[in-house]
């Protein structure tokens, strides 16, 4: 079987509902893809997600302020899989107001005789 995955780790983007997943790359040359496994649970995987041969995965879908737990498995051509590697846990959160809200771009200045008169579409984002 291929070596077990290291460096996993896990990053919250604070975007809500996902974690993001990245990992060390195998050094086999037949590794046909990796398998992100992922649950509630230490130790109890009751997802999981195929990466194919990329080295990073997104978990969405996930409930804010739950702990979930991540190890990553490989699989080479012949069908056989590693051992789990070492677990990486995080927790999806929705922090409102990271992201500034969308660009002014309908900016209008004209001239009304002696004065400057700036008019705009305001933004409906709700930051």
């Amino acid at each position: 079987p291929p070596t077990v995955p290291t460096g996993v780790a896990v990053n919250d983007p604070e975007t809500g509902g996902r974690l993001d997943v990245s990992w060390s790359t195998n050094p086999e040359s037949d590794l046909q893809s990796y398998e992100v496994h992922y649950g509630t649970e230490p130790g109890v995987y009751t997802e999981s997600q195929n990466a194919g041969i990329n080295t990073s995965a997104v978990l969405s879908g996930l409930i804010n302020g739950e702990t979930y737990y991540v190890a990553v498995t490989a699989l080479n051509s012949s069908g056989l899989v590693s051992g789990l590697s070492a677990e990486a846990d995080g927790i999806p959160n929705l922090i409102p107001g990271l992201r500034p809200p969308a660009f002014i771009d309908s900016l209008v200045l004209e001239k009304q005789g002696t004065d400057l008169r700036i008019t705009w579409t305001a933004v409906t984002t709700d930051i």
